[in-house]
């Protein structure tokens, strides 16, 4: 996300016999960006930031967990995973100690909608840090000593899942909310199927993975757009191209209201009640990111601080290619909070904002925005999300602009189409939920 954006779009031609590689440049209130394809479908985007300290950068494979549909879950997470332990050049040790020597970041993991092996480095450290960052790509060791580490890891992870009754409702909006759909599947895998991934499969899905038309990779930095390109071409240039096969995620449904209620004895009741939302590129976006804003410091005065219902009642919008949003709330009286928390929605369905609750919503979210995009690695997270799902990286310097066009009506609109048929996921005493509200969202 960025300010209202102001292309200034160069295009040239580099002819290397009867090769042609296209780039392109543009720039926004964050900086100059810069774009080219290499011939293997490879999309290569940078952001130059002029008097940064730090690199930041990540190869994202588009598809998320819909790549992992017919295989072992969570073996794209442990693949990646495995790829940034050692390399043919990089063993273990000597990987550690060059990182560490310019504090150095490297990760591979997998997620919803993308994965990715990202990196972020001092300036005097991108050198170093790029070469590591591409063995592990192009060379990563991949070996049974090394996955039965990184197994290890994620197994007492795994099991740590789902302890706490938030975490727990990440786990029940899973097999819930999303049953039946991609999001289904936690992108690490469980324990059991992260026990069965041999050191073939692995191998055999680094293989699937890394072919150039799934691939963006993205640096921001001080760093010259020419050089990372050189760079990539030199590292990246003889992956093989491949078709990009991912399949695309579908929109959750929520044709009718639910309430899964999962009893246990605690000193409060946890509430989660979950709604359709747009997605990053639909035209309803930005007026439901400010109905959701509205909406969030609606609950919190109304529950928290006039009625002191709840230390931090809550709502937001995830930000999902299938995406949606939720009100939360933890209370020794969940059904009075919730039933306050309706009627919230309710108003928003039926009323018009307007005053100063609403003429103050273009500085909240220029704040919160600059301040979200402060380090370079958010700036390649946001990015990415733009290009994989968005409608393109150049629509990111849109948000502020299309944040400050939404009308009152837009927001009233909006909440009327997304804000019913509200999915209750409930973690408590089942005698304090009031099932019939909970159940009259439609």
């Amino acid at each position: 996300m960025s300010s209202s954006q102001k292309l200034l779009i160069v295009i040239f031609v580099l002819l290397l016999g009867v090769q042609a590689t296209f780039t392109q440049a543009s720039t926004n209130a964050l900086g100059s960006i810069s774009e080219t394809v290499l011939p293997n479908g490879l999309k290569v985007i940078v952001k130059k930031r002029e008097g940064g300290a730090t690199v930041a950068g990540g190869l994202f494979i588009r598809g998320g967990v819909g790549n992992s549909e017919g295989t072992k879950s969570g073996i794209e997470n442990l693949t990646l995973m495995l790829a940034t332990e050692a390399t043919k050049k990089y063993p273990r040790s000597v990987l550690r100690r060059e990182l560490s020597k310019f504090g150095s970041f490297l990760d591979g993991s997998a997620g919803l909608d993308y994965s990715a092996i990202s990196f972020a480095s001092t300036k005097e450290g991108f050198e170093t840090t790029w070469s590591i960052f591409a063995d592990s790509v192009m060379a990563p060791s991949l070996t049974q000593g090394d996955l039965e580490i990184v197994k290890e890891k994620l197994i007492v992870g795994l099991r740590q899942r789902g302890v706490g009754p938030d975490s727990y409702l990440d786990v029940m909006q899973e097999r819930y909310v999303y049953a039946g759909h991609p999001y289904g599947q936690f992108p690490a895998g469980t324990v059991e199927s992260v026990k069965g991934i041999e050191i073939a499969d692995v191998i055999k899905k680094q293989a699937e993975l890394f072919k150039g038309a799934r691939l963006v990779l993205i640096v921001v930095g001080d760093v010259e757009p020419q050089a990372v390109f050189e760079k990539a071409r030199n590292a990246f240039g003889t992956l093989p191209k491949g078709v990009d096969d991912r399949k695309v995620a579908q929109a959750v449904t929520f044709s009718k209201p639910s309430v899964e209620i999962e009893p246990k004895d605690t000193e409060t009741t946890y509430v989660r009640g979950v709604f359709a939302a747009p997605p990053l590129g639909s035209a309803d976006y930005h007026a439901m990111e400010v109905a959701v804003a509205i909406l969030q410091s609606r609950v919190y005065q109304e529950v928290r601080v006039k009625r002191n219902l709840s230390y931090a009642p809550n709502a937001e919008m995830e930000d999902n290619a299938a995406n949606t949003a939720n009100i939360y709330v933890t209370s020794t009286s969940p059904s009075e909070a919730v039933a306050v928390m309706l009627r919230e929605i309710e108003t928003l369905k039926t009323e018009e904002v307007g005053g100063d609750e609403f003429s103050g919503i273009p500085s909240y979210f220029l704040t919160t925005y600059f301040v979200k995009l402060e380090t370079n690695a958010a700036q390649v997270v946001e990015l990415a999300r733009y290009e994989l799902f968005g409608g393109g990286w150049r629509k990111s310097g849109e948000f502020i602009k299309k944040i400050n066009s939404v009308t009152p009506s837009e927001v009233k609109r909006v909440a009327s189409t997304y804000m019913r048929n509200i999915k209750f996921l409930v973690i408590g005493k089942s005698s304090d939920i009031d099932k019939p509200l909970l159940l009259n969202t439609k």
